[in-house]
């Protein structure tokens, strides 16, 4: 088994749970040992940066999403 991920992306959103929070991007990880906390540590870094909800709203293509999650 390798680890992996997977990236849902709603370019509408979603609503999310009772509090109507709306989620744009699903992401799922499947890891072995601990492999899945450098991808945890790579999509916070990317989440935090100044104006990333903007930039995720306005994707066009899946590479573009690609881009902003691994922190570029």
């Amino acid at each position: 088994m390798e680890t992996g991920f997977k990236v849902i992306y709603y370019p509408q959103g979603i609503k999310w749970d009772e509090d109507n929070n709306i989620a744009f991007v699903v992401v799922g990880i499947a890891a072995k040992n601990n492999e899945h906390l450098d991808i945890l540590r790579q999509l916070t870094r990317a989440v935090i940066a100044e104006n990333t909800i903007e930039r995720i709203q306005s994707v066009k293509k899946p590479e573009e999403l690609l881009t902003i999650l691994q922190g570029n």
